[in-house]
């Protein structure tokens, strides 16, 4: 059975981080995190850059296998209908806001992403 308490807080999974005023930001889910190169990578951070571009409809961030940095970020991208964008646009678009192991290498263009049950993007 797992444990749904530690210490007193609701076990949820969640990432979170509080700033020096006591604010707290989610960054993302746990079992979400990527590993690139040794570098801690939230798919949710680099999907918030995305989702921002006016083109991109909806998207899913998710680690991709490379032989020397171990694990890369991929997008797999839904454009608005009349949408228009190419993956080096939506990378560049990327290198503006994030660090440059946080941006995709690949990007993917795609019909639907799958949903879970209660309409959060399925990672897995």
């Amino acid at each position: 059975v797992e444990e749904i308490c530690v210490d007193g807080w609701f076990a949820t999974g969640d990432l979170a981080e509080t700033d020096a005023a006591g604010r707290v930001f989610l960054r993302g889910r746990k079992k979400s995190v990527m590993n690139v190169s040794g570098m801690k990578v939230f798919p949710e951070e680099v999907e918030a850059v995305l989702n921002r571009h006016p083109a991109v409809l909806r998207c899913r961030v998710a680690g991709f296998p490379h032989a020397v940095l171990g694990t890369v970020p991929q997008a797999d991208v839904i454009l608005h209908d009349g949408g228009n964008s190419t993956a080096r646009e939506l990378m560049d678009w990327c290198r503006a806001s994030l660090s440059v192991y946080k941006v995709p290498v690949r990007v993917r263009f795609v019909e639907d992403l799958p949903l879970t049950a209660s309409g959060k993007i399925r990672r897995a």
